[in-house]
């Protein structure tokens, strides 16, 4: 040993049961607190969205309704089963409810659609790109489009003609049992 230098020998710690019970304490600690993240964890899970960046197929389904029915407001578009998309547009009050269903049979691009009701059918009637099924071409033969502005004349003209039915009814409605009985007297 060198003059002056301290002595070389075994650094001690602290006690080796103080050591072993920092140790537990710690490893309890991790315990308890892996406990209580994993249900934090799970209802983070369950209740946080799940962010979507976007989804080409919506994106060209609502082009399509937006191009087939200029002026309706897409409230709701979602992706559905095999491949179909549900849509609701607006026009004014009225909602429609429908899927669009590309592919199943059809050439590349088509697509089938399924309205929600029959109001629903009926409008999309007047837009099909083929008489008796209710389908969208990629390529339409002629311009087949509803726009918001002629469904609201529609709805219009149809509440007038409407409102005139009932006036003649009210009108008729004097003179309704002699015409029954009319038809029902016997001729020879």
């Amino acid at each position: 040993m060198a003059r002056g230098s301290a002595p070389v020998g075994p650094i001690r710690g602290p006690a080796p049961e103080l050591h072993r019970s920092a140790s537990i304490v710690i490893i309890r600690l991790r315990r308890v607190a892996a406990l209580l993240a994993l249900p934090l964890l799970f209802a983070v899970a369950v209740w946080a969205p799940i962010p979507r960046v976007g989804d080409p197929g919506i994106d060209r389904v609502v082009a399509q309704v937006h191009a087939r029915m200029p002026g309706w407001d897409v409230l709701r578009a979602t992706d559905t089963w095999e491949g179909g998309y549900a849509v609701v547009a607006s026009c004014g009050a009225r909602e429609v409810g429908f899927q669009v269903v590309p592919g199943h049979g059809l050439p590349p691009n088509d697509a089938w659609l399924q309205p929600n009701d029959w109001t629903t059918r009926i409008s999309l009637e007047q837009i099909s790109d083929y008489p008796t099924f209710l389908i969208w071409r990629a390529q339409p033969q002629t311009d087949r489009t509803l726009s918001c502005d002629q469904h609201i004349a529609q709805a219009a003209a149809v509440q007038t003609r409407t409102q005139a039915n009932a006036r003649n009814i009210s009108l008729l409605d004097g003179s309704y049992a002699d015409l029954e009985a009319s038809r029902h007297r016997r001729v020879d």
